[in-house]
């Protein structure tokens, strides 16, 4: 926030004689929101990845107990579909993140010539 709260447009914002509140609300605060919503797309995705040692670290049954049971077992179809569900989710997260990232910011929706 401090990094877009010295940015030149957030100043020219302020010589313009807009009031503190709109500044920050109009112009800064939706371009420090975009490293938080990347960021947090990436914990989500390595949460998702980190399933496997917590599930047998914990004994907790769950998708990371099928896939290291699947994998003992060499039941190929079961680890085909965990290991599918997890990039899913992992393509899913992006999508998402992604899709916020243009939503928050305007110049990436205008087209360019």
């Amino acid at each position: 926030m401090t990094d877009v709260l010295e940015s030149e447009y957030v100043q020219m914002a302020r010589l313009k004689g807009l009031p503190e509140r709109l500044v920050v609300r109009r112009h800064a605060l939706r371009n420090s929101v975009v490293p938080v919503v990347q960021g947090s797309a990436l914990a989500l995705i390595y949460l998702t990845g980190g399933i496997v040692a917590i599930e047998y670290l914990f004994a907790y049954p769950g998708l990371g107990t099928a896939l290291t049971t699947a994998v003992e077992g060499r039941d190929v179809p079961v680890i085909q579909a965990v290991v599918l569900l997890l990039a899913s989710v992992y393509v899913l997260v992006n999508l998402v993140a992604d899709l916020l990232t243009v939503l928050l910011i305007p110049r990436l929706r205008t087209q360019r010539a």
